[in-house]
């Protein structure tokens, strides 16, 4: 009989300490912030479309937030926008001031990112040669009109361009390439 009730006493414990990591588990939960994973999953999304997309040379490990020693988002005016619209044959794409005075901050704002080190991007197209012969440099992308279109910065041996992507349904297409400066 003693030997019941130690056995009872022993699955009560074990059940309480089930029942309160389950509660502590849920109260990590609650205090995650709604979407920020989404956020970061799109970039990563659209760091593979780069990464797939690259023909001639690999992608450097770490993102860039300057291009000759200049801020990326001083390459941005409206010229470099202009150019993109007329090479898209779409009248429907326009990027207001808002949205160049959005992306320029967004720019100053970037901290440069080891790729190498997040698990969802295809590394294998990652090189840590610094040869802009073969070797592409890009920026984190800048997610804009809710999450449905973005802007990364890459600099190539011939020079240094904007591209815009948009996404259509669950996967990321390239809209445009934008020069903003050719060597």
């Amino acid at each position: 009989m003693k030997d019941l009730i130690k056995r009872k006493q022993k699955v009560q414990s074990v059940i309480k300490y089930l029942l309160l990591f389950s509660i502590c588990i849920s109260t990590i939960g609650c205090f995650q912030k709604p979407n920020s994973h989404k956020f970061k999953d799109e970039r990563y999304d659209i760091l593979n479309l780069v990464l797939d997309k690259t023909k001639f040379g690999d992608v450097y490990y770490k993102t860039i937030n300057k291009d000759s020693e200049k801020p990326i988002e001083n390459y941005l005016d409206r010229e470099v926008f202009d150019s993109c619209i007329c090479s898209m044959n779409n009248n429907s794409f326009n990027l207001d001031d808002k949205e160049i005075d959005f992306i320029k901050k967004q720019f100053k704002n970037q901290k440069i990112i080891d790729l190498s080190k997040i698990h969802f991007l295809s590394k294998k197209r990652l090189t840590k040669r610094r040869d802009k012969r073969n070797t592409y440099f890009i920026s984190m992308p800048i997610l804009f009109r809710n999450n449905t279109m973005a802007i990364y910065y890459t600099l190539q041996a011939d020079g240094g361009y904007f591209t815009i992507v948009q996404k259509d349904g669950k996967k990321w297409d390239i809209v445009c390439s934008c020069s903003a400066w050719i060597e």
